[in-house]
């Protein structure tokens, strides 16, 4: 093939990702105790609020029965005092009692009504924790973990299923942190899932990096009618460019230089011949089937496209066109 100079190009470059829901949950009661029912499996499809376990409440609807008594007890209190205090604040005005009297009805009343404060906030957590006894669906959404059975004991904040949420989906890929500061929230990219390829948006990158790989994650958000299973395998094409003069070839000319580096061999017309030279080449992009390289061109030369390993440089050959403009060497 003639070496034909370019300066520069841009590329999709693919990123591996994994599909995620946009919400997962972990689910789990705020209080410990034994469960008296569950009422999803695995892979049920279940509505926001829609009761997902219960737990057994005697006990709980016990302490919430008896800090409802407290409440009463307080208040029919408090109104004892309320009535102490009018009525020798109405003997005060006739000097008919002593102001100790009349402070010290007051001093009850006050804690008439921090008592009546406590027992109320006590009522108020009793029902709360009776509440907390059924745990119901955040959002609608799928099951996909159930982490106990009736029977169990529960503890406060341990799972009881895991819930992704439905139709809504996200990618999530590492990529080099150049990369993905140089994202904008909004940007459209490709998603490639199987054979299918789907149009996302960067909803966020995260500003975390990883240090042990030096890259930062991002999130892509999926449509709403994309046909993709949460977990599945995906790669995310992210639009680059790549700087610098080159020359496309084959992967097939590339061949083993110095110090781990490549080259490629081209050969030159002079009055001898055609003339193999050895080219030092920087790989600056590669896909499965072609290299785009930069090096020390010379204007009528031709890329040896497969072969190089039967010719050295210097040595004069013969040479044969394949596949259009690719040359072979022909000792």
């Amino acid at each position: 093939m003639v070496i034909s100079l370019q300066e520069g190009l841009k590329v999709d470059r693919r990123y591996p990702a994994i599909i995620r829901a946009e919400q997962t949950a972990e689910l789990g009661f705020e209080v410990a105790g034994r469960v008296s029912m569950v009422a999803v499996e695995i892979g049920d499809q279940v509505r926001k609020g829609a009761v997902i376990a219960r737990l057994q409440a005697d006990r709980l609807r016990a302490a919430s029965n008896e800090a409802r008594a407290q409440v009463a007890e307080a208040k029919a209190l408090l109104d004892q005092y309320e009535a102490e205090l009018a009525r020798q604040t109405q003997l005060r005005s006739r000097d008919a009692t002593s102001g100790r009297a009349v402070d010290d009805a007051h001093a009850n009343v006050l804690t008439g009504r921090a008592r009546l404060k406590s027992a109320q906030a006590s009522l108020d957590l009793a029902a709360a924790d009776l509440r907390d006894t059924v745990l119901r669906a955040p959002f609608s959404g799928l099951v996909i973990e159930r982490q106990a059975s009736v029977g169990d004991l529960a503890q406060a904040q341990t799972p009881i299923v895991t819930m992704i949420e439905s139709g809504s989906l996200e990618a999530r890929a590492s990529l080099p942190v150049d990369v993905a500061r140089a994202l904008r929230p909004g940007s459209s990219v490709n998603l490639f899932v199987d054979d299918l390829v789907f149009s996302g948006r960067v909803k966020s990158v995260l500003p975390t990096v990883s240090d042990a790989a030096q890259s930062a994650t991002i999130i892509v958000s999926i449509p709403q009618n994309a046909s993709i299973s949460e977990g599945k395998a995906a790669e995310i094409a992210i639009e680059q460019s790549v700087s610098g003069e080159g020359i496309w070839v084959p992967v097939t000319a590339l061949v083993s230089d110095l110090k781990g580096l490549f080259a490629i061999q081209v050969v030159e017309e002079r009055e001898a011949g055609w003339v193999v030279r050895r080219v030092p080449v920087e790989v600056l992009y590669s896909s499965s089937d072609r290299a785009y390289v930069s090096g020390s061109f010379k204007g009528q030369a031709e890329v040896i496209a497969g072969g190089s390993h039967r010719v050295l440089p210097g040595q004069v050959v013969e040479t044969k066109r394949v596949a259009g403009r690719s040359v072979e060497p022909t000792p």
